[in-house]
């Protein structure tokens, strides 16, 4: 990943003029110094940790290292390491080198890219349905009436609150700190839900923003407990953060890269499910028995 310049060049301050007694009002005014602009991209980085444990009771734990750099409209994140241990395993790398996304956010298209595979795809962030619907087409002749389907039963997404014998939301401004050498305000968050047959799921977390970075999140964190077993946290935290705009060059594709038809490819290369075989192997067959001496 290419380093990020800084975006605000330093100005040479013009030699102050000395008035002497007798020159003319006429002469030129000295000039004001040049204007230094503000940066508004961030770079910086950041991990995650999450550990869990699944209904069948085996923990695992994924921790990750990413680096990130925010332009004028376009971001950029950079997975440089991806580590999953299940159980007492050691952990292993997951992927075999940096994986980048960058995203044009006027656009919503973004391509994903491996350095290690050198292999890209190119993709549109797909877009939530419109409460609209979709615009209407030309009227057509109205074929003859077909018997419509009988309406289906819980349509609504309030439809499962009758099932439950508790809720319970709501988020709480935890106060104002410093977070990383920002100043921050922090959130705590909690959701709880009983069904009648007493089955328990509680969520809760924390949220920390960056005040003088337009909000940017600091740390998020997350507790789940779920009926079904699984329970675990997620801790993400930005470890360093600087404001300075990143160059024009941290957001192109490098030269000589492949385009791939999904973005697996990328991600998994030949461990995609695109190259999985549709049945497994079958099993060898069992070693025969030595003759006996």
């Amino acid at each position: 990943m290419s380093r990020a310049r800084a975006a605000a060049l330093g100005c040479a301050l013009l030699a102050s003029a000395v008035l002497l007694p007798g020159v003319s009002r006429s002469d030129p005014a000295p000039a004001a110094p040049a204007a230094v602009a503000t940066p508004r991209g961030v770079v910086g980085a950041a991990q995650l940790d999450v550990n869990f444990t699944n209904p069948a009771g085996r923990p695992m734990a994924f921790t990750g290292n990413m680096a990130f750099e925010q332009g004028a409209d376009r971001s950029r994140i950079d997975i440089t390491a991806l580590s999953l241990a299940s159980g007492n395993a050691t952990a292993v790398q997951i992927l075999p080198g940096p994986l980048t996304l960058v995203l044009n956010r006027t656009t919503q298209r973004y391509v994903i890219w491996s350095s290690a595979r050198r292999t890209y795809f190119v993709g549109d962030v797909p877009k939530p349905p419109s409460p609209l619907g979709a615009p209407s087409a030309p009227p057509r002749p109205t074929p003859a009436p077909a018997r419509s389907a009988p309406p289906k039963a819980d349509t609504s997404p309030f439809a499962g609150l009758k099932n439950l014998k508790a809720f319970s939301i709501g988020a709480d401004l935890s106060g104002h700190g410093t977070t990383i050498g920002h100043p921050s305000t922090g959130f705590t968050y909690h959701l709880h839900t009983e069904t009648n047959d007493g089955k328990v799921n509680d969520l809760n977390g924390e949220l920390q923003t960056a005040d003088d970075l337009g909000g940017l999140p600091l740390l998020f964190t997350l507790k789940v407990a779920a009926q079904s077993g699984l329970t675990g946290t997620l801790r993400a935290e930005v470890t360093s953060i600087d404001r300075r705009d990143p160059p024009a060059s941290a957001f192109l594709l490098p030269a000589g890269y492949k385009l791939v038809k999904n973005p697996l490819e990328v991600i998994l290369g030949n461990a995609s499910p695109m190259h999985m075989p549709m049945q497994m192997p079958a099993p060898a067959p069992a070693p025969k028995a030595s003759p006996p001496a």
